[in-house]
């Protein structure tokens, strides 16, 4: 879903199934995307930063 959504970017390869990615522009805008996923309560994802950019973490589900 995301690498087929514009707004995204994945700038890490998924590795032992851990997917990275953030909204393209400020890093505020990915952190405020973190915040509002984590409230719905149906994921639960955790923030890191690469390359000084603010990224979000979440296990592949497979579905």
């Amino acid at each position: 879903m995301v690498k087929s959504d514009g707004r995204f970017e994945i700038p890490a390869a998924r590795h032992l199934g851990m997917v990275v990615f953030r909204l393209k522009g400020p890093n505020d805008l990915t952190e405020t995307l973190l915040k509002k996923i984590n409230t719905f309560g149906k994921l639960h994802c955790v923030p890191a930063a690469l390359k000084g950019n603010y990224v979000i973490r979440h296990p592949e589900s497979g579905h």
